[in-house]
């Protein structure tokens, strides 16, 4: 068993730089380790339908490739990979900055779990850098 007052630092995996970054949290030792708890919360596990997404909230969608990603490069080492996905709702724009492996891997006509933070413009839908997963591995 360990001893709740030995230092992080001195933990296999903790180097001087995660030493100073944890001790800028006021974790110092294992006790503060335990006691430290995360800022927010994220719950994945709620889907929301395209319409029902309100501007500013982050939720979780799931929503089938409607075409083929576009990619678009639009200064040096900057590009943009943007697609729409759909669900019976309505239509999901999605762009994904500097991620151009993303064209090669949404296919058109496969199931994708799509989380971020939801923008709504004159009742079109968009994220920008969403976390992603296919359907399948949930």
């Amino acid at each position: 068993m360990e001893d709740l007052s030995r230092e992080v630092k001195q933990l296999r995996g903790i180097g001087p730089r995660r030493a100073k970054a944890l001790e800028k949290l006021g974790v110092r030792t294992l006790r503060d380790l335990l006691r430290c708890f995360p800022r927010r919360y994220e719950d994945r596990r709620a889907f929301r339908r395209v319409a029902e997404l309100t501007d500013g909230e982050s939720a979780c969608v799931c929503a089938v490739i409607a075409q083929p990603p576009t990619l678009a490069h639009i200064r040096q080492g900057l590009e943009l990979v943007k697609v729409r996905a759909a669900d019976d709702s309505g239509i999901l724009e999605l762009t994904f900055f500097n991620q151009t492996w993303l064209k090669r891997e949404l296919l058109a006509g496969e199931t994708w779990v799509f989380y971020g933070r939801a923008e709504v413009q004159n009742h079109r839908f968009f994220m920008t850098n969403p976390a992603l997963e296919r359907e399948e591995r949930r």
